[in-house]
């Protein structure tokens, strides 16, 4: 039984070796009468321009290849497509029909960082984009001496909260304070001490309080709220 496995392996391994050596055999040519598939992986609706942009691109690159008689180039290609700073990742590859088929990664926009009075897009992996005016998300704005891993966790949790991420505008962090959440109520402050996570008991102590806020308060009764201790909320005037 188990020589018979290991012959089945043998065979497969051999036949998968066979199958690689025939297709790099293939002579893959660029056929322009069958054009170009695109494929954008991601949100596109920030960023229409840039989709234009890389299409007009791709577009040229291939007319100049058609009319040289210059086989394409598919990392050639990739890079050109990279130089747009909304592209994550870029695959090309030409099919047996010599289709030039194209994956765009796209970046999207994550949050907005303030640094020295300046503002720039990040994505999730904190890689600085362009500012976009097509942008139409209402993105976190983070401030001060933030760690990514930990301020990530706290992002997602706004993100993911209905409530929350209609309430809270920005996140800045201090080393004595920890995070404290501005909202886009009376610019209120929250502060949440220095761990990143926003448990069920934080969140439903900010819900409570924003409709004692709304029904009884007004924006000079408090300057900033501290949710730090179990079962009570601070007014710091």
């Amino acid at each position: 039984m188990k020589s018979n496995t290991v012959f089945n392996f043998s065979l497969l391994f051999l036949l998968s070796l066979i199958l690689v050596y025939l297709l790099n055999m293939v002579d893959y040519k660029y056929n322009a009468e069958n054009g170009v598939i695109i494929k954008y992986i991601g949100e596109n609706n920030y960023s229409k321009v840039t989709t234009n942009e890389i299409s007009d691109k791709i577009n040229q690159y291939l007319i100049n290849i058609e009319s040289s008689d210059q086989d394409i180039n598919t990392q050639l290609l990739e890079d050109l497509i990279l130089e747009d700073k909304y592209i994550k990742k870029a695959e090309v590859y030409l099919d047996l029909e010599g289709v030039v088929n194209i994956h765009i990664f796209l970046s999207e926009p994550y949050v907005r960082l303030l640094r020295r009075n300046n503002i720039y897009y990040i994505d999730s992996d904190w890689v600085i984009l362009p500012i976009n005016s097509s942008v139409e998300r209402n993105l976190l704005v983070l401030s001060g001496d933030l760690n990514k891993k930990n301020v990530n966790n706290l992002i997602d949790k706004i993100y993911s909260d209905k409530f929350l991420n209609n309430l809270i505008g920005g996140i800045h962090y201090e080393k004595e304070t920890g995070y404290i959440l501005s909202t886009k109520l009376c610019d209120l402050g929250i502060q949440v001490g220095k761990e990143s996570n926003l448990d069920f008991d934080k969140i439903n102590m900010i819900k409570k309080f924003y409709r004692f806020f709304i029904n009884e308060l007004d924006c000079l009764s408090c300057k900033e709220i501290n949710i730090q201790y179990d079962n009570q909320i601070i007014c710091i005037k």
